[in-house]
């Protein structure tokens, strides 16, 4: 069973410079979403079959239950990062203040879960 088969997937990254290089990628080609009525829009569409959200490692207790939670319910894969902090995931995607964005390209979406899946 591949990664993006399984749903639901929370992943603590240690690798945070490759996932902060694609969120400037993704940045770069308008394919982020952000924003919570966005967000919560993209995580309940049914036409996207492969999804992701990201959250910076300092998002409050009550907001990162709210995501995880919802991210469950649609099968929708979660990264934490865990050494970027809201500031920095905010920086990276040309925001002010961010705490957690999706990406909107599934083909990106699978290279990071096919990175996810390898270990590194």
């Amino acid at each position: 069973m591949n990664i993006y088969e399984k749903t639901a997937l929370v992943h603590h990254s240690k690798n945070d410079e490759y996932f902060l290089g694609m969120l400037g990628f993704a940045t770069r080609t308008r394919r982020i979403i952000v924003g919570k009525d966005n967000l919560r829009s993209y995580i309940r569409n049914r036409q996207k079959k492969i999804k992701l959200l990201i959250l910076a490692n300092d998002v409050s207790e009550n907001i990162m239950q709210d995501w995880l939670k919802r991210c469950e319910f649609f099968g929708v894969n979660v990264v934490i990062l865990d050494g970027t902090t809201k500031k920095d995931l905010a920086n990276r995607a040309g925001k002010r203040y961010l705490s957690a964005l999706g990406i909107d390209d599934e083909d990106m979406v699978k290279g990071i879960l096919d990175k996810i899946d390898k270990g590194e």
